[in-house]
């Protein structure tokens, strides 16, 4: 998460510092963006995630974990994730290194350009709902 912080501040980024994250279950990092024109800052969080809270634990003895990144617009609006092997069998591991691993796969650099082609595509759908004429 640090290399993503300091690739979004150089491509010009106002965002805090990376910070930790408790969400009960599962525990990760998050950085808060902002942008003008938004109401409050933009979420961004890196998470390890709960197999079983996210029902992807395939056996009760071993539970899986995950990797997910988010990006959580003013009022709880999805901005986009990204998530190692999401939609497959294999997107809970109980294996530390494999983890590891997953987290190679996550570049920063095109984790931190999309992140902010989605800030700017979203800014730009708000502007033109703000400027479209009210029926």
């Amino acid at each position: 998460m640090a290399a993503i912080y300091a690739e979004l501040q150089r491509l010009g980024v106002e965002c805090d510092a990376p910070s930790d994250l408790d969400h009960d279950v599962e525990r990760g990092i998050g950085i808060e963006i902002h942008h003008p024109g938004a109401e409050c800052a933009i979420g961004l969080e890196f998470i390890l995630t709960d197999g079983d809270a996210r029902a992807f634990t395939a056996e009760q003895r071993e539970p899986e974990c995950g990797l997910l990144l988010s990006v959580i617009g003013p009022g709880g609006v999805f901005l986009g994730d990204w998530s190692p092997y999401n939609y497959t069998n294999e997107v809970g591991t109980t294996d530390p290194e494999e983890i590891v691993r997953r987290v190679g796969l996550m570049t920063p650099e095109d984790l931190a350009r999309s992140i902010q082609e989605r800030i700017l595509d979203w800014a730009a759908r708000e502007s033109d709902r703000a400027e479209a004429p009210h029926a």
